[in-house]
């Protein structure tokens, strides 16, 4: 696997998992230039990401909108009503 396509795979896992367990807001805006400054990818690597969990209905993303936290209560997660900052950046060692 290309270091990309890992790095696409960690941040749809972290952001997938902060939207089901974490659960943050319905609403909560997730902003393409954050979280390719958190896991370290190019805005076009966000849009991927974030394509894969509006295909699973974990979020909803509209063309030139910011993409924000759906409804996964279909899931099993919760939604509380502050929002949950972005999980942190894990670091990787080889």
């Amino acid at each position: 696997m290309t270091e990309p396509a890992l790095r696409v795979d960690v941040a749809d896992g972290a952001l997938r998992r902060a939207v089901v367990e974490q659960a943050p807001k319905l609403g909560t805006k997730l902003p393409e230039d954050a979280i390719g400054t958190l896991f370290g990818i190019s805005r076009a690597l966000v849009c991927v990401v974030l394509a894969r969990l509006a295909g699973a209905g974990l979020v909803g993303a509209r063309h030139k909108r910011t993409a924000t936290v759906a409804n996964c209560a279909v899931l099993g997660g919760k939604h509380s009503t502050t929002p949950t900052p972005l999980p942190a950046r894990t670091s990787s060692t080889s």
